[in-house]
């Protein structure tokens, strides 16, 4: 069996979830020294009881720069597989997947590169409130606002923009993602089930960025603070295959964790 985990908000958390009276959460990245994320000590152990029963994957659409700061996937567990950039980078056994590199360029060298977007979206990237913009691993970009607050038709007008070129766009909080139509969470995944011929699959995650592979999955897990439950609970809840914790914050990684770990 598959367990693949989105990281941010759904297994590890921001400050700003944290408060002094949590005694048992654990710092696993820093950034210039400082600290800037924590897991629940119960959700580390349990995660490695879970790797050590399962093939655990962890999923983001971090850089592979940013996913490396983590130390706990550093350092305190094995991995064989991990999946970068939004599905754009896939790591194996510590090093860069070629054959899946080889896969994403063809269909990169189809379309006009980040790089190139990124230099045509002048007058969106001019607007009073973005903060930055960067590209991610060459394979996407994002933008990040000063507040999760900007007018409807920015955005409209963005996706239709981007849309033009082969991306998509989404909004997630702060941050604007323009991203390759072909590249998500769930085709790496579905690449790795091949390769291990094992067909069995269990995800968690928050946003909407992880509905691929959510929807694709035996089980997926949802917490119940996450952009997928507050926008579309409901809907996605209907389908008998999607489970929101009772939890919020830091402490649903907690209960996922433990439903999954029961299930494998």
């Amino acid at each position: 069996m598959i367990f693949a985990s989105d990281l941010d908000r759904t297994l590890i958390y921001s400050k700003s979830f944290i408060n002094e009276e949590m005694k048992d959460v654990f710092p696993v990245e820093k950034k210039d020294g400082v600290i800037i994320s924590y897991m629940s000590k119960n959700s580390m152990e349990i995660l490695n009881l879970l790797s050590k029963k399962v093939i655990f994957i962890p999923v983001t659409t971090r850089s592979l720069e940013q996913f490396n700061r983590i130390t706990f996937f550093k350092d305190s567990l094995i991995n064989k597989y991990a999946v970068v950039a939004n599905g754009g980078v896939l790591i194996k056994n510590n090093e860069i997947d070629l054959n899946w590199q080889k896969l994403i360029r063809k269909q990169m060298d189809e379309i006009i590169s980040p790089e190139e977007l990124l230099n045509n979206l002048g007058r969106f990237l001019k607007n009073p409130e973005v903060n930055s913009f960067r590209c991610c691993d060459k394979v996407f970009i994002y933008i990040v606002l000063k507040t999760n607050v900007i007018e409807e038709e920015y955005l409209i007008e963005l996706q239709l923009f981007c849309g033009d070129y082969g991306y998509g766009m989404v909004k997630n909080g702060r941050k604007i993602y323009i991203i390759p139509h072909f590249i998500n969470k769930w085709a790496p995944l579905k690449y790795i089930m091949e390769m291990e011929q094992d067909d069995q699959l269990v995800t968690a995650g928050d946003s909407i960025l992880d509905l691929p592979m959510l929807e694709n999955s035996m089980s997926g897990f949802i917490p119940a603070h996450g952009e997928l439950n507050m926008k579309y609970g409901q809907l996605l809840l209907g389908n008998n295959k999607i489970f929101c914790t009772s939890c919020h914050g830091i402490y649903s990684s907690d209960e996922l964790l433990n439903r999954i770990y029961r299930i494998v």
